[in-house]
C-alpha cells in the first residue's frame, strides 16, 4: 500500500525525531548550555539527517547569525559547508 506507507515516518526518522527531542529538551532546561543557536542549530541537524540540505542549509545560517562563540562558528560553518556541496 503505497498511500499507508508514505504517510507515517520510517522507524530511523522517528527514532532521530526522538532523538532531537531529547537533546533540544535538554539543552533547553540548561542555561549554562544553552545559547540562542541551540534551536536553529538543532533544527539544522535534523533537516540535514531527513535528508533536506536547501532547509538544512538556511537553519545552519540562522544558527551562524545567533551564535557568540569562536567554537560554535566554525562547527556550524563545517556542517553548513558539507550540507551545502
Amino acid at each position: 500500500m503505497i498511500g499507508s506507507h508514505t504517510a507515517r515516518p520510517s522507524c530511523r526518522t522517528r527514532v532521530v525525531l526522538a532523538g532531537v527531542a531529547a537533546v533540544v529538551l535538554s539543552a533547553c532546561g540548561s542555561s549554562r548550555s544553552a545559547t540562542p543557536a541551540t534551536l536553529p542549530a538543532t533544527r539544522a541537524d535534523l533537516l540535514r539527517r531527513l535528508d533536506r540540505p536547501a532547509e538544512a542549509a538556511a537553519a545552519y545560517r540562522k544558527a551562524l547569525e545567533l551564535t557568540a562563540t569562536d567554537a560554535e562558528r566554525r562547527y556550524l560553518k563545517r556542517r553548513l559547508a558539507e550540507t551545502s556541496g
